[in-house]
């Protein structure tokens, strides 16, 4: 593992941040709950947490929510310090590989042994599996999250499109038969997070985006066939323009279909005169469809000074929201606990979908510790493919050279 020290680089920017106080122990202090939900996901785990401090708790649970990279920098920093460390965070597990490597976390199994109903049985098992990196549990999942393909209903009715769901899945071919069929100004698909599905498509028709820094080539046979796939629906006209509102195109019934995440499913419902359902992620192969989705993980920071009272109280509270996650339903996400997704009133939402018997199967997470470095080289270039600003050869040049430069980076001694 790499030293603490060597992380200098990567925390320095961090240390004018104002950092939450964090108590010293002895029930008195709430426990700081570190977080990424500083959107309106807050406001529903915000709940969950005042539901929690309802139950008068010995060590009651403050809500400490902050943008992600400003939370990811504030970890960094603090445990550079060795001071004002959090008791709890809430975390994407993309990141644990790397957090853990770097020595700023620590397992989660004391946690689980003070809550013994902390285990995988209890969770969804592609939720659970985000946690683990190099044969420990550094994560008790909360959910899972992704690209989804909402599409409107009565578009999909009145032009007679419901051949493409009669498996549940859309694939880029079948959006294809679709060029010179569309009205004028109708889109078969938004253009937003073609990024997006070009990473999913990597456990699609590929092994995944790797399992190792030398197994990145952004030039691989499944890349190049994902890059061709989005350069030929925008070719077809039948992508949305790009400096379009991908949200906005699909909820003025502009557009059949809508690759976007499972938080917008909230937005949809508030959005009158609008039906519209949600199924599997697009793909480019269905015989081997997958919905590849990050996970939100409770975990801990290492720190030499723990306190084992405000550890049981953490393990309190993850068993509190283990048992009463029907608040973070609402925010859009696949709820990981089975107590919650295996109940009749989650079964209303539409993302339950998911987790029927049928489709669980479907669900893959990865917890590469460069998987982060691949998205953001496909968020700077992918677009640039799709809209014909970099051939696939340049663009592929570009990521493979990017990429490889943040590892060397990372990696150096």
């Amino acid at each position: 593992m790499r030293s603490r020290s060597q992380l200098a680089g990567l925390a320095a920017a961090a240390l004018v941040l104002p950092l939450a106080a964090c108590g010293e122990g002895g029930g008195e202090e709430p426990l700081q709950f570190w977080n990424l939900l500083s959107g309106d996901d807050g406001r529903f785990m915000q709940q969950i947490v005042d539901d929690y401090n309802d139950t008068d708790p010995e060590i009651p649970v403050s809500f400490q929510p902050a943008p992600r990279d400003d939370m990811y920098m504030r970890m960094y920093s603090v445990a550079r310090a060795g001071s004002d460390i959090p008791d709890v965070v809430l975390a994407h597990n993309l990141v644990i590989a790397e957090l853990a490597t770097n020595e700023i976390l620590t397992p989660v199994e004391p946690l689980m042994s003070e809550q013994p109903e902390l285990r995988q049985e209890n969770y969804l098992d592609a939720a659970w599996e985000a946690g683990v990196y190099d044969g420990a549990q550094w994560g008790i999942p909360l959910d899972l999250h992704g690209l989804v393909t909402y599409y409107n209903v009565a578009l999909v009715e009145e032009l007679g499109l419901e051949h493409i769901l009669d498996d549940g899945i859309v694939t880029v071919e079948e959006l294809l038969e679709l060029e010179d069929e569309l009205p004028d100004d109708l889109y078969a698909t938004t253009a937003w997070f073609m990024p997006g599905l070009i990473y999913n498509w990597q456990y699609n028709v590929g092994d995944g985006v790797g399992g190792a820094a030398e197994d990145i080539d952004f030039g691989g046979d499944s890349y190049v066939e994902s890059f061709e796939a989005v350069k030929a629906l925008q070719e077809s006209g039948l992508m949305a323009p790009e400096d379009s509102d991908a949200a906005q195109v699909f909820r003025s019934g502009r557009s059949v279909f809508h690759p976007s995440g499972t938080w917008e499913i909230s937005a949809q419902d508030e959005v009158e005169g609008l039906e519209w359902d949600l199924t599997h992620s697009m793909q480019l192969d269905a015989e081997n469809a997958v919905n590849q989705f990050e996970s939100h993980s409770f975990v801990q920071m290492a720190d030499e000074d723990r306190d084992l009272e405000r550890d049981r109280a953490v393990a309190d509270f993850l068993e509190f929201v283990r048992t009463n996650s029907l608040h973070w339903a609402e925010a859009g996400q696949i709820v990981a606990s089975r107590d919650t997704y295996d109940s009749d009133a989650y079964a209303e939402y539409p993302q339950s979908f998911f987790t029927q018997p049928e489709n669980e199967g479907l669900l893959v997470t990865d917890n590469f510790e460069f998987a982060p470095y691949v998205g953001e080289a496909l968020w700077d270039e992918a677009q640039n493919v799709t809209f014909g600003r970099y051939s696939i050869e340049q663009a592929v040049e570009r990521m493979n050279s990017s990429t490889q430069a943040r590892i060397e980076m990372v990696e150096a001694p």
